[in-house]
């Protein structure tokens, strides 16, 4: 017989997975269009970035090693992925100060937006599953990336907003067509570097 704990358990592991009101974007769906102001107040328009390819990518928040790992991977190779024609814009759940502080102490060269309001998080339905971070524990790869992501920071945090199970995401965009879309399966999962530059 079930185990009524391990059911109730289950339960809310998928209640707290907003996946489960909607089926994620997948290739060949039209990329959801947003018009947004960056932490440095530049305007971005996704259907204005027409030009070669886009990297959409979605992370938690700007304290967590495994998203600061993921960001400094994308710097070092930013100069390649531009002369690739492939254009980085970086979302982040974390506030508007916070993220401006972040940039003060980690240079980016590319945009990066907050995202308290959800404004691009919810077209683009990205998860927020306590069942997927807990299963991070398990996973060999989050808790290398999390150590090596610990040490870029050399001891520095920043507060965390929310609950701090926002699963990050990845889409590889051209003319407002999604080419590949990357939903994480644990905290820190990113569409892989090498199939980036494969585009």
């Amino acid at each position: 017989m079930p185990n009524p704990s391990r059911i109730l358990l289950l339960l809310f592991l998928f209640t707290c997975t907003t996946s489960a009101w909607g089926q994620h974007l997948q290739a060949g769906d039209q990329a959801p269009d947003f018009k947004v102001k960056d932490a440095t107040g530049k305007g971005i328009q996704l259907s204005h970035c027409q030009e070669g390819k886009v990297l959409l990518s979605f992370f938690s928040h700007v304290g967590s090693p495994t998203c600061h790992l993921r960001l400094q991977q994308l710097i070092e190779d930013y100069e390649e992925l531009q002369a690739n024609g492939i254009a980085v814009i970086a979302i982040f759940e974390s506030d508007e100060e916070m993220v401006q502080a972040f940039l003060t102490e980690n240079p980016v060269p590319f945009p990066i937006i907050a995202d308290t309001d959800l404004q691009l998080y919810t077209p683009y339905k990205i998860d927020k599953s306590l069942g997927k971070a807990l299963s991070s524990a398990t996973k060999k790869q989050y808790h290398q990336d999390r150590k090596a992501g610990k040490a870029l920071l050399k001891g520095k945090s920043y507060q965390r907003k929310g609950l701090g199970h926002r699963i990050c995401a990845d889409f590889m965009i051209e003319n407002g067509m999604i080419l590949e879309a990357h939903y994480g399966q644990y905290i820190g999962d990113h569409l892989p570097m090498y199939r980036i530059h494969q585009y």
